[in-house]
């Protein structure tokens, strides 16, 4: 839990999933689940909280805190073909309907979450995934856009499974300009 310039408070979670919780005035949960992975019983069951699903507005949340931020960390659903080796039947689950839809979920988020930055504001985008499609070609397409047309990036780091023996990910950091 953590608190914006305005003293509000958030929640942000990733449990196979991509959240995104707002604590408002009355102390009351507002939640938006990208879904992916997670079904939203186990996401109330995780959080420790009863959530009301059908009464969320994510357009209303992003709205309503425009520009509030100075760091927005995206930890993006992905194929997780950086972490294969944990997940070695992975790669025979995902298919290309599936893979475009991840793709169009990547874009979407940077698009939405990047309105929540400040100016001078950092954003970061992670994925546990090794394909460029879904790393640097995303955030191209994001700086290319009306979206992202005020960020620049200020480091870019992809770490390589057969490099480092480990996992594999790729990090950009940008920076909102004024």
């Amino acid at each position: 839990v953590f608190q914006n310039k305005n003293k509000e408070k958030y929640l942000g979670t990733n449990k196979k999933t991509c959240s995104y919780a707002i604590f408002n005035s009355k102390d009351e949960l507002d939640l938006k689940i990208e879904d992916y992975k997670l079904p939203k019983k186990q996401i109330s069951k995780y959080l420790g909280l009863l959530v009301n699903f059908s009464n969320l507005k994510w357009s209303d949340s992003i709205n309503n805190n425009k520009e509030k931020f100075d760091r927005v960390l995206i930890d993006a659903p992905c194929s997780g073909f950086g972490v294969i080796r944990r997940n070695p039947d992975s790669k025979w689950k995902l298919n290309r309907k599936d893979f475009n839809r991840i793709l169009n979920n990547q874009i979407n988020i940077l698009n939405n979450y990047s309105k929540l930055v400040s100016d001078n504001g950092i954003m970061v985008y992670v994925t546990c995934s090794i394909f460029p499609s879904e790393n640097e070609k995303q955030i191209a397409l994001f700086l290319n856009n009306e979206f992202g047309k005020n960020f620049k990036i200020i480091e870019e780091k992809k770490i390589s499974p057969h490099d480092s023996g480990y996992d594999g990910f790729y990090l950009a950091k940008l920076k909102k300009k004024c």
